[in-house]
């Protein structure tokens, strides 16, 4: 049985390091941000530094 693929953001430490990652399907407005402040507090790292991608899962 196949497994229909679908898009996340994914959230990347300054390495390259996947932090986290949510489905773009059931985010709300300002969900992003917010993730990006809570990793950045939790990993102790400025906010900035922090990127996201779309990927297909």
């Amino acid at each position: 049985m196949s497994r229909r693929r679908e898009p996340w953001y994914v959230f990347l430490s300054p390495d390259g390091r996947e932090l986290c990652a949510i489905t773009v399907r059931g985010s709300f407005d300002g969900e992003i941000a917010a993730t990006i402040d809570l990793l950045a507090c939790e990993n102790g790292i400025n906010p900035t530094s922090i990127s996201v991608m779309e990927v297909m899962r």
